[in-house]
């Protein structure tokens, strides 16, 4: 399957900000070094055999060293992964999941089953035979099946999972997990209101040359409602290339209204294709100590997942988690976890 290289239209645009977002120093605009580096690695599609184009950029070659596949998480986009330099020692593939970024549009349920092949064979594309794969949020569940799906292969060579969704239907899940969200959703009263709830949060900002209202993004939910606590946030409010690519992959992210639905029906709604208890190669799951990921749903994971590492950092809230990335990235290809640097 031959890769395409795509110029997309606009694929860098960041609104100036009408408001200043309440950083150190204030920002009233997208970080220059950001935008640069987003153009510098710039991206590309791939056509799946089912028609639909996953897109990606790479840094790095095979010869710098072993693979890294990035996977991000609900309404965001391959750019979460951008460093200010390439991490070195690593070939680094981030991709768009289908329904997000450049990636083709989700228009029904794409499940694990499906989607998981379609990641692969992107890798199978790129020449990548051996790999280890790190996720956030929503992108650590799929980090996780993809390590059960190729378990037996011995292809995923380590997991990490940031800040990750467990599977609430598992047989061997926590009892409390399925206590704690309506693992029936979209059926019976309480699934459909929280159906309808997640829809009415819903993002999808077709024009990206408007101000969608960034500085209450960052503070609302990059800050107050994804848990963490000053430690974090001072590191993160002076770090505006960290700031400007969270809030650009929010923008870029979702591909349409139903993204947030469909994502939330396959990993919360339904059980898994792949059983993340067969997982084979080193895992280690991260979490923040009151983020919007539960550790309840982290411990699922470090129970279902024998031989893992559960690592939980008490200042971080679900974004300023990403500031570990690349700690994470390079202890994982070294069989090692890390603690918290802002603690």
């Amino acid at each position: 399957m031959v890769v395409k290289v795509t110029p997309v239209s606009d694929p860098f645009a960041f609104p100036d900000l009408q408001k200043p977002i309440p950083t150190v120093p204030p920002m009233e605009a997208g970080d220059a070094e950001y935008l640069a580096r987003k153009r510098e690695v710039g991206e590309q599609i791939h056509t799946l055999k089912s028609g639909r184009h996953m897109a990606y950029f790479t840094e790095g070659s095979p010869a710098d060293g072993p693979a890294v596949l990035c996977i991000h998480g609900l309404g965001q986009s391959k750019f979460l992964w951008l460093e200010k330099k390439p991490i070195a020692g690593i070939y680094r593939i981030a991709i768009d999941r289908i329904g997000h970024g450049s990636s083709s549009t989700l228009e029904g349920l794409y499940t694990f089953a499906v989607g998981v092949p379609e990641i692969v064979e992107v890798l199978d594309a790129l020449g990548v035979d051996k790999f280890y794969v790190v996720g956030h949020s929503m992108g650590g569940a799929w980090a996780l099946c993809i390590a059960a799906a190729l378990a037996d292969s011995g292809r995923v060579l380590g997991c990490a999972d940031i800040s990750g969704m467990a599977d609430l239907l598992h047989r061997d899940a926590l009892p409390a997990m399925k206590k704690e969200l309506p693992f029936v959703y979209g059926k019976g009263c309480r699934g459909s209101m929280f159906r309808q709830l997640i829809l009415a949060v819903s993002e999808y900002h077709p024009d990206k040359h408007k101000d969608y209202g960034m500085a209450k993004k960052y503070t609302q939910t990059c800050k107050k409602e994804d848990g963490g606590d000053e430690r974090a946030f001072r590191v993160m409010d002076a770090d505006h290339f960290f700031v400007t690519k969270t809030l650009d992959s929010y923008l870029h992210g979702p591909r349409s209204k139903n993204t947030f639905d469909l994502e939330f029906r396959r990993q919360l709604g339904m059980a898994w294709d792949y059983d993340t208890a067969k997982l084979k190669c080193p895992t280690f799951i991260y979490n923040g100590k009151k983020e919007a990921t539960s550790i309840a749903m982290a411990t699922s994971n470090h129970r279902l997942v024998a031989g893992s590492e559960l690592i939980i950092f008490p200042e971080h809230g679900h974004s300023t988690i990403l500031l570990e990335a690349e700690r994470i990235i390079s202890a994982l290809i070294q069989g090692k976890s890390v603690q918290s640097s802002y603690a």
